[in-house]
């Protein structure tokens, strides 16, 4: 269990091989300053239903500070994602910075920190193994489906989080924005509830 100061982090997919995505499918993922920036970016992967995780990826802050997973050998400025923690970014409510998918077609997300200091159980119920996403809008699917009309999100009550159709809206509006919480799971007699953890190790190959 990831102990430390929890965050509430929006990310929005922006573009997509230099195209802008509009509108933006976004999601908020709970993290937490302990975890590393690579199991972020696999919490990032998997909310937005990314299978082909055979890609490099890239967190880019201000004045061009860069973590890349694995480090890159032709910057040794770049550090690696699987080494840095977040907490070591010190990030504050309002700071922004960009995740990028895939250094060869550029997934470019915009993040944003939401909020700092939240009680996870509040938001996910019980303190999360690792990053998770806690709201969600958009199908990032329609981006590379050939009519993206035809692409739905179906009813799946045992997802984690809910995805619905528009950004949320602006707090105090009417409305306001959709907070999903975790489904509860079916309790088995005689055996512990079962905890997902999903691990993902990209390939170090640029494309």
């Amino acid at each position: 269990m990831a102990k430390g100061n929890w965050l509430i982090i929006r990310v929005e997919l922006v573009s997509w091989s230099g195209d802008a995505v509009a509108p933006s499918p976004g999601r908020d993922l709970l993290v937490s300053s302990g975890h590393s920036l690579f199991r972020f970016a696999v919490a990032i992967d998997s909310a937005f239903a990314r299978w082909d995780l055979g890609h490099l990826h890239m967190f880019r802050f201000p004045h061009d500070v860069e973590y890349v997973l694995g480090g890159d050998e032709d910057d040794p400025g770049a550090a690696n994602t699987e080494s840095t923690l977040i907490e070591a970014l010190r990030l504050e409510e309002g700071a922004e910075f960009e995740y990028i998918f895939d250094l060869g077609d550029e997934w470019l997300h915009r993040c944003e920190v939401r909020a700092v200091g939240v009680d996870p159980e509040a938001e996910f119920e019980e303190v999360p193994l690792g990053p998770v996403p806690i709201l969600g809008w958009g199908d990032p699917r329609s981006v590379w489906a050939d009519d993206p009309r035809s692409v739905t999100s179906p009813a799946a009550p045992d997802r984690a989080f809910r995805v619905i159709l528009s950004p949320p809206a602006p707090s105090g509006s009417p409305g306001g924005s959709v907070r999903a919480h975790r489904p509860p799971r079916p309790a088995t007699p005689g055996s512990p509830r079962a905890h997902p953890r999903g691990r993902h190790r990209a390939s170090s190959s640029r494309r």
